[in-house]
């Protein structure tokens, strides 16, 4: 699963206006006039903005995960005697864009990924865990407040 999957990215998560204000002050250039007067605009346009901003964040979030549950790929691991499934999934609060599920164990399912992953049933199994995962991740209240905070 590549880091930069175009399934994760993004377009207002990480934006981050106080970085880009400071950066005069960061590379030691000296602020003008014209400089500040912009900055100041600048700050105005994005004081009235930053709502709609924020509610975009939380949709491209939301968006994100919904991609991700309706086009799993899921891989397959084998960490010591248990069998993980693991798919692309995006989480804010996370580096890691994927989740992972344990489906089962070596001892009693077996340690081919080739035979598992043609196996219909377990691989139903490894769908149903990490959809409940996901689930858990795509908070029903987070699409709550977004739509309040639309109407």
């Amino acid at each position: 699963m590549a880091r930069n999957n175009r399934l994760t990215e993004q377009v207002f998560t990480g934006l981050d206006p106080e970085k880009f204000l400071s950066t005069d002050e960061f590379l030691g250039i000296t602020v003008t006039n014209h400089i500040r007067q912009c900055k100041i605009q600048y700050t105005k346009i994005l004081e009235e903005i930053a709502p709609s901003i924020t509610a975009l964040i939380t949709l491209e979030e939301i968006l994100v995960q919904l991609r991700c549950r309706e086009s799993m790929e899921i891989k397959l691991s084998f960490i010591k005697n248990y069998i993980y499934a693991r798919t692309l999934f995006y989480r804010s609060k996370n580096d890691v864009k994927d989740i992972r599920v344990i489906v089962g164990k070596i001892s009693e399912d077996g340690d081919d990924p080739d035979v598992l992953l043609n196996d219909p049933v377990f691989m139903g199994i490894a769908k149903a865990k990490l959809e409940d995962a996901m689930d858990l991740e795509i908070n029903p209240f987070v699409l709550k407040d977004f739509e309040e905070s639309v109407k």
